[in-house]
């Protein structure tokens, strides 16, 4: 959260303000939830565990060094697990607006998309 406290990504809501990070400026902002992305899943996948704790699709891109890599093509240290997933949740950040989050949000430490369903926003 921008304010300080993390929360679990199924406790976040649209319109609240989140970390963020723009590569504009090259520091930190706040950035708001402008969609709640919930993804039904049921089934069993290969799944990408980066710090032990953040769980995300291997192709999710995220901000390293300067620039935007699927998780599965960084040089993180990525735990690969095939394991059942039930729901995948994802944010959209600052919707429509092209000012700045550059429309990324902070989960445990890094810098990931919230682009939500959008390739270009």
């Amino acid at each position: 959260m921008s304010s300080g406290p993390m929360r679990d990504i199924i406790d976040i809501n649209v319109g609240d303000s989140i970390a963020s990070y723009s590569k504009y400026y090259k520091s930190y902002t706040s950035g708001i939830i402008t969609d709640m992305l919930v993804h039904p899943v049921g089934r069993y996948l290969h799944v990408a565990i980066i710090n032990d704790n953040l769980y995300v699709t291997p192709n999710h891109p995220i901000f390293i060094n300067g620039k935007w890599v699927e998780i599965h093509r960084s040089n993180l240290d990525v735990k690969y697990k095939f394991m059942y997933v039930d729901t995948y949740y994802n944010l959209e950040v600052d919707g429509d607006n092209i000012f700045g989050s550059d429309h990324n949000y902070i989960a445990n430490g890094c810098i990931v998309s919230g682009l939500g369903n959008n390739d270009i926003l």
